[in-house]
């Protein structure tokens, strides 16, 4: 006899990086991503240009000249990645401190909703 298939208990992951686009706001202080509102300004880079945020949806976004949005884990690599390949000073500390912010956030607990 055919059984219905077993519910999956995990989402589908998606990152996403493509260039800041003008249509997205300032990159510095944005509200909407990707058709998605921006739930929290978690940090804000020194010199206004870029932003860590939390999405409505759970995702965490990185602003600036190129946007990131994804889950937590797959944002952090994705700094450390580009904090390692970066020259300039300035913006590898800006991924050195998304990656390290983004390894303490804490999700929601399991079975909270």
């Amino acid at each position: 006899m055919f059984s219905p298939p077993l519910l999956m208990r995990h989402r589908l992951r998606h990152f996403t990086v493509r260039p800041w686009d003008d249509a997205f706001g300032e990159a510095g202080h944005p509200e909407v991503l990707l058709g998605t509102a921006v739930a929290e300004i978690i940090r804000v880079r020194t010199d206004g240009t870029a932003a860590l945020v939390q999405l409505a949806d759970r995702r965490h976004a990185m602003t600036g000249a190129i946007l990131a949005v994804g889950g937590r884990t797959d944002l952090r690599r994705y700094a450390n990645r580009r904090g390692a390949q970066s020259d300039d000073l300035l913006e590898r500390q800006w991924y050195v401190d998304c990656a390290y912010l983004l390894s303490n956030v804490r999700g929601p607990r399991r079975g909270a909703r």
